[in-house]
């Protein structure tokens, strides 16, 4: 039996069930006696019989799965390779030729170009920030391991537009 038989008797199984269950509350009178007993027992009868086909035929078209167990010892390995999912990187950062007021260092794992040029960074992946001491400064990031650059971004404090560079673990310097 293919998809399209197996969706009809989902279906008819389904409105089956909801007629069955159907009706509800009620408002202030009492509910006139009456007797469906003969048609719950032939819809019950045709929801069984529809489910255990289906039951069957899918019983007939699943596989069971077989595998070997394996170990750790069995695992291949090139030289050099390393288990450890993260990357660390120090980054240093001097503007202090550009300038040596209050300023703020933020650096950012997720970003986009905008329509002006301009890096636009995801606030939600800020890796790091730290004010600037007389335009120097040096912090330690981790990141995850698939990550190939990252943005370091210096805010002035007096609102000026901010200065970007894209930063690699072999390019890990911030110098203007």
């Amino acid at each position: 039996m293919n998809i399209t038989n197996n969706n009809l008797y989902l279906s008819l199984v389904m409105s089956f069930a909801l007629i069955g269950c159907g009706g509800g509350g009620g408002g202030g009178s009492a509910p006139a006696q009456t007797s469906s007993a003969p048609e719950e027992e032939a819809v019950t009868e045709v929801v069984e019989a529809a489910v255990e086909e289906v039951a069957e035929e899918v019983e007939a078209v699943v596989e069971p799965i077989t595998s070997t167990a394996q170990t750790v010892q069995d695992l291949i390995v090139p030289d050099g390779f390393s288990f450890d999912p993260i990357t660390e990187m120090n980054i240093d950062i001097d503007i202090s030729s550009l300038s040596t007021q209050r300023a703020y260092v933020s650096i950012y794992s997720e970003y986009e170009m905008s329509d002006t040029g301009m890096l636009v960074p995801s606030g939600d992946h800020k890796l790091a920030g730290q004010a600037l001491e007389a335009g120097t400064g040096n912090i330690d990031i981790i990141y995850a391991d698939g990550i190939d650059k990252v943005l370091a971004e210096v805010w002035f404090y007096d609102g000026s537009d901010p200065i970007q560079k894209e930063l690699t673990a072999d390019d890990n310097t911030f110098y203007y």
